[in-house]
């Protein structure tokens, strides 16, 4: 009788090791539960807390910038206006006594940075070092965000002679 009284002890120990772990491992995962839902809210919080004082920052500068808002809309021009945008460039290539080639990329494969896209080009000058100079600073005054990664200038007789060829790279900012 002794032995089955060891066993049954034994087994009631088991069964409240076994009952005890359950019990620890349910209480493990609604603890880890609650201490996501936390954290979660906290971090929404924290999200709501910025987006606020953010707002509070635009709202009272908005009267200091709300002169700028006409130059920075044109700026940025939207898609339809990329025939406008090469007109004035071929405009600004004639102006300067150069010829130009332009060539756009597909608005398909334009990138979008936040609310803009950019699309990248490629143009070819013909003329000479003088009137090179002279299209980029023109260029510099129009009102578009206009990036030149790469230019080159290309003639075996001197880039100061009038058959120089000058490429350039560069990426056009628009709306997206």
């Amino acid at each position: 009788m002794k032995v089955n009284q060891v066993v049954k002890l034994i087994a009631a120990i088991f069964i409240v090791i076994i009952a005890g772990c359950a019990g620890s491992f349910a209480l493990k995962n609604k603890i880890e539960a609650s201490g996501k839902k936390i954290y979660e809210s906290r971090s929404m919080l924290r999200v709501l807390e910025n987006r606020d004082e953010n707002y509070s920052l635009l709202k009272a500068d908005y009267s200091v910038v709300r002169g700028g808002l006409p130059l920075l809309r044109k700026a940025l021009p939207g898609e339809d206006s990329l025939d406008e945008i090469v007109s004035r460039l071929d405009a600004l290539a004639s102006e300067t006594n150069n010829t130009q080639n332009l060539v756009f990329d597909s608005l398909n494969t334009a990138q979008v940075i936040g609310g803009m896209k950019s699309v990248n080009f490629s143009a070819s000058l013909d003329g000479n070092f003088g009137s090179f100079e002279s299209y980029f600073k023109k260029l510099e005054k129009l009102p578009y965000f206009i990036e030149i990664g790469n230019v080159s200038i290309n003639n075996g007789a001197g880039v100061f002679s009038n058959n120089s060829r000058l490429n350039f790279k560069a990426k056009l900012y628009i709306k997206n």
